[in-house]
């Protein structure tokens, strides 16, 4: 449990283990959000990560999950809001590191953000929906990328994705070589 709860003015309402779910271009996007604590007019998301160290506030801001996680919740998060929209401006995105618990990162989301990520992932979507094959997404001259990835055996580069836990300084191969597997991951008790 968050250690700093007293500490961040968290409002009363808060979601654990909380799945949020839209379409876009007719697919699915679906997050899991680790806590979501909603007022009116204030929503904070929070993830905690269970890596040794952690990672730069730049890498951070460049992970799929600083971009999805808040624009899902502007798109679905309207039933945890009294049925009223989340503005994007209300929205603040926190990572913990409960190894490192003082070494929050927050996030604001803005309306420009949104723009910005409703537009990259609705082109990122197409693209692979008018993809005609598996030759259209050529894997990578870079085999480093692949370390980390659960699906490498699949591309002949390896049988067991590398320990996450265990890099060095590979944070910027990270955010493409991490593909989230749902059907995989355990349930926490909370």
């Amino acid at each position: 449990y968050l250690d700093y709860k007293s500490t961040l003015d968290l409002p009363m309402r808060q979601n654990a283990e909380y799945t949020l779910f839209t379409r876009s271009n007719g697919i699915p996007i679906l997050a899991k959000y680790d806590l979501l604590a909603i007022e009116p007019g204030r929503a904070m998301i929070f993830d905690w990560k269970t890596s040794g160290k952690p990672p730069s506030r730049v890498y951070l801001a460049k992970r799929m999950q600083t971009h999805v996680y808040p624009y899902l919740l502007v798109q679905a998060g309207s039933r945890l809001n009294g049925g009223e929209p989340i503005e994007p401006e209300s929205i603040q995105m926190t990572y913990w590191f409960p190894g490192a618990p003082a070494a929050l990162q927050t996030f604001s989301y803005s309306t420009g953000q949104f723009e910005q990520d409703k537009a990259f992932l609705e082109d990122t979507i197409a693209d692979i929906l008018e993809s005609e094959d598996e030759n259209s997404f050529p894997k990578t001259l870079e085999n480093r990328r692949c370390l980390y990835c659960n699906y490498r055996s699949f591309c002949d580069r390896g049988v067991k994705a590398g320990d996450i836990d265990s890099m060095e300084e590979d944070e910027d191969i990270i955010e493409e070589s991490i593909n989230s597997d749902f059907d995989s991951i355990q349930e926490i008790d909370y």
